[in-house]
């Protein structure tokens, strides 16, 4: 069963994401899809074991009820605007792209086929199993033969692991047959589900607390910053904390055991999948097999039954397995995308630079990133760390301590990212840390009795709401996560500007005015089946908005459009001094951000500021 599914995660990462097909000759593409199929087989096979998942009705129970109260939590977040700028956009383009590239002929005999292998394996019947390979095979076969990516790039398909998008598709493509998939929530549903795991993990490793206290914990986990911030946007990283997280609450035995052993726990299940995901789990991925290795190697130097080249055999026999298992699907994505594109297309790339290490705004951002973003589950993890080292549990606390110390210094030692020092994406990789340590903690003041856990969550919660980084109307802090340079979304009221336009000035010239970087207007007017004849206004960074906006109305007025839907950084108005015969009609806000719409008289609320 489980090489199945392992199968099945391969074939959607390098078979039906084509990365195979972008090499220019018909004999190169052959011999490539061959090797991958070869060395997926060896891979699922390897990697497989017979793990016991959890099926308790208990448990599916309490991770359903930890879903409706995650939803109604994130409830603003995910039915948000499409914020300006970040990389939701790019992702929900791409997903949307995908839709329209999987004819529904194919998507539902693949589905149906995929679900009757299951079951054929299940039942360990050999006939239903080849012969449902074979079905499945045919069907991707012709799939294939509509050539379905035809003029996609290396870049779409490389910049980020493409197999996400497979995932992420599933409820608008659903949609697309049953309701509108122009709504922003239903590409939010994974990174959402993703947080539910991870609240659920933790909840699942809390000993001693009763249902209403597990209840205020995992509310407390859900509202700590970073994951509140990223519970309800289009991120694949979410999705890797999920399978870190597992990873980390099963580290003793996956760091101890040998590689039979291990196979059998649901924590290797998430570590070999971890470099499907993302590339930049390798910081993760390098830190758990130093763990291992060395922890393998002091093993191996204690031995002395046996001769030095018999103990060496048994080690490699024992260890390579494990870091081919790891590391194999994030080696081939790599090759693909290092052989596929020119590096200089890319706007970052990771160079490391060890003089970063001196940089003193390195440990000052970071420390700050730190307190910001995990609030009070910082000091529960320092204060996990000293419990961790007195129980002498040395493995769990020095594998928790080189997380916390490795990530930040990998993305620190990157020469093209010292502007964005303690981002928040990048800190999200931290978070399993976090919250092994925190567990520890919880489970220490579990042990004071229920007043003081319902006290101490409670605090918790508090705390987290204080800092929090969503605002009431489901709108994000401008800017929140970012030290040095902006990179973050801006959550402007386009989705309320744009239907208001739509049902008062539908027909008219509109330009979008004044940005620096281009905004997804097309999702909207999809959403409101709406086509107007419009134009985008891109400007420098920087620059004087009062005199940005006076240059934007009198490029208007002479270019003879009808409506001006001018971006303001922030919720104050801008002086403007010419208006090429526009005034202000009417103000579009957010606790984000504003939209000013300006058209021809009579149709002012004001002549002027």
């Amino acid at each position: 069963m489980i090489a199945t599914l392992l199968a099945s995660f391969y074939i959607l990462a390098f078979v039906m994401t084509p990365y195979w097909s972008l090499f220019s000759s018909e004999s190169t593409v052959l011999v490539i899809l061959s090797v991958v199929i070869g060395l997926g087989a060896v891979w699922s096979y390897f990697s497989s074991g017979d793990i016991q998942i959890n099926s308790e009705v208990k448990t599916w129970l309490m991770l359903g009820v930890l879903l409706v109260g995650i939803t109604a939590l994130n409830y603003g977040p995910l039915t948000s605007v499409i914020p300006w700028r970040g990389d939701e956009s790019t992702f929900i383009v791409r997903t949307r792209d995908l839709i329209n590239r999987v004819p529904i002929r194919f998507a539902i005999p693949a589905s149906l086929l995929f679900v009757v292998i299951i079951i054929a394996v299940a039942r360990k019947s050999l006939w239903m199993i080849f012969s449902s390979i074979l079905l499945e095979a045919y069907v991707i076969f012709q799939f294939f033969c509509i050539e379905p990516f035809n003029g996609i790039g290396a870049v779409l398909l490389l910049r980020w692991p493409y197999v996400n998008y497979w995932f992420y598709v599933i409820a608008p493509y659903i949609a697309k047959f049953l309701w509108n998939p122009n709504h922003e929530f239903l590409y939010r549903i994974i990174p959402l589900i993703a947080t539910t795991g991870v609240v659920g993990a933790v909840q699942k490793n809390l000993k001693g607390t009763g249902f209403f206290i597990n209840f205020l914990w995992m509310f407390s986990i859900a509202t700590i910053p970073i994951v509140f911030y990223y519970s309800s946007i289009l991120y694949i990283d979410i999705s890797a904390v999920f399978l870190m997280v597992i990873v980390c609450f099963d580290a003793n035995n996956l760091l101890r055991s040998d590689f039979n052993k291990i196979k059998h726990s649901p924590g290797w299940l998430a570590l070999v999948l971890l470099g499907f995901v993302k590339e930049t789990v390798i910081a993760f991925l390098l830190c758990f097999l130093v763990c291992r290795t060395v922890l393998s190697l002091r093993t191996l130097m204690k031995k002395t039954n046996q001769g030095l080249q018999v103990e060496i055999k048994d080690y490699l026999k024992q260890e390579l397995p494990v870091f081919f298992c790891v590391l194999y699907p994030y080696m081939l994505y790599m090759v693909f995308r290092v052989y596929l594109i020119d590096i200089r297309s890319y706007t970052r790339t990771y160079s490391p630079n060890l003089s970063n290490l001196l940089n003193p705004n390195l440990y000052k951002i970071t420390g700050w990133s730190f307190i910001e973003q995990f609030g009070i589950f910082l000091p529960f993890f320092i204060w996990g760390l000293f419990l961790l080292f007195r129980r002498k549990d040395y493995l769990l606390f020095t594998f928790t301590l080189l997380l916390f110390i490795g990530v930040p210094v990998f993305y620190g030692l990157d020469s093209q990212g010292q502007d964005l020092i303690g981002y928040s994406r990048f800190n999200l990789f931290v978070l399993p840390s976090i919250l092994i340590g925190s567990v520890v903690t919880l489970n220490q003041i579990s042990k004071w009795g229920k007043t003081a856990g319902a006290a101490f969550a409670c605090l918790a919660i508090a705390a987290n709401l204080v800092i929090s980084p969503v605002n009431l109307d489901g709108t994000k802090v401008p800017y929140w996560g970012n030290y040095i340079f902006d990179t973050s979304e801006h959550y402007y009221p386009y989705d309320q500007a744009l239907l208001w336009i739509k049902n008062n000035h539908g027909s008219e010239h509109i330009l979008f005015s004044e940005m620096y970087y281009q905004y997804y207007l097309s999702f909207y007017f999809a959403k409101f089946n709406w086509h107007p004849t419009y134009d985008i206004r891109l400007s420098a960074m920087n620059v004087n908005e009062a005199l940005d906006l006076s240059n934007a109305l009198s490029a208007a007025g002479q270019e003879d459009y009808d409506l001006v839907l001018y971006q303001v950084n922030g919720n104050f108005l801008p002086q403007r001094n010419a208006t090429g015969n526009f005034c202000l009609e009417k103000v579009f806000k957010n606790q984000a951000h504003m939209l000013l719409l300006f058209s021809r008289p009579p149709n002012c609320i004001e002549t002027s500021n």
